[in-house]
């Protein structure tokens, strides 16, 4: 008997390649999607006590272009890392995983270091190891189940260089665009002020979210209260009233979120649905809605 095999280095060259600078990003709102999964996993219902930092070093040179990202959360033990190293894994399915996001990290860095912090039945370890696009063995440990005693749990990955063309046209060059498109992706969880602190450092100035995120609404929350759908079970919405920058990076002006699970699954834009363009709040023009659904 036989097993099929995947060829990892066709399967990451027919991935669908970035035209703007939402999807030049993705790989990196993977690897922050990811930390927040760790640090939920975690710290449970105590996400928010979490901390992500990211920091990027030669932003404007894809060639040289450094990204750290730092969580805090449960690192990569045993069955964390077989599923790391299992392509279209379901390990996250409930949350919404699709075992596929890493293949992205490699289809745009030419550099990806992992270190990672866990516990294990015979104490606190550390494995460190390279992840690297090639037909076997991507993933290369340097050190593994190392004692790790007095150091903190969670996972460190290093990205440098962007591969492609592809990658290196629309990954955003200026501090000011990549906030921008940042803040954007993550909307919804900031307004919520649901998930981990994350500390951008873009060459030494520093952005600290959800605060940051919270300067750009204007008034104060419009909440439903809990409500019940039949199929759906128990759901609530609240809308917030925010600067045009909020939605930078998506389809339309005025969105909704929608969340499962504390995470957003999907985000549909409701200009036409409205019934209004322009939104004015205390005195301020040219707002956008955005409204969060939240269920299980």
């Amino acid at each position: 008997m036989a097993t099929l095999t995947q060829n990892i280095e066709n399967r990451v060259r027919k991935l669908p390649k970035p035209s703007n600078a939402t999807q030049g990003l993705q790989p990196l709102f993977e690897a922050v999607s990811n930390s927040i999964y760790a640090i939920e996993d975690l710290l449970g219902a105590n996400v928010a006590k979490g901390k992500i930092s990211i920091r990027v070093k030669s932003l404007s040179d894809s060639d040289k272009i450094e990204i750290v990202v730092t969580d805090t959360g449960i690192g990569l033990d045993a069955k964390r890392y077989e599923a790391f190293c299992e392509i279209d894994t379901d390990f996250k399915r409930a949350k919404g995983g699709k075992g596929v996001g890493r293949l992205f990290w490699l289809d745009a860095f030419s550099s990806i270091l992992v270190e990672s912090v866990y516990d294990s039945p015979s104490g606190r370890l550390r494995r460190v190891f390279s992840f690297v696009l090639e037909h076997d063995d991507q993933v290369k440990p340097s050190r593994e189940d190392e004692p790790a005693p007095g150091a903190s749990t969670g996972t460190t990955i290093t990205f440098r260089g962007l591969r492609t063309k592809e990658y290196a046209d629309t990954f955003p060059k200026r501090a000011d665009t990549f906030l921008r498109y940042f803040s954007a992706h993550f909307i919804a969880d900031f307004l919520l002020g649901s998930g981990p602190t994350i500390i951008v450092d873009l060459d030494g100035d520093v952005t600290t979210y959800p605060n940051a995120v919270a300067e750009l609404t204007v008034g104060k929350p419009l909440k439903t209260g809990a409500f019940e759908l039949q199929e759906f079970g128990e759901l609530s919405i609240i809308g917030f009233t925010c600067k045009a920058e909020a939605s930078t990076g998506l389809d339309g002006k005025h969105q909704l979120h929608l969340l499962a699970n504390g995470r957003t699954v999907e985000t549909r834009k409701v200009d036409s649905l409205l019934g209004v363009t322009d939104l004015t709040r205390d005195a301020t023009k040219d707002l956008v809605f955005h409204g969060c659904v939240s269920g299980e």
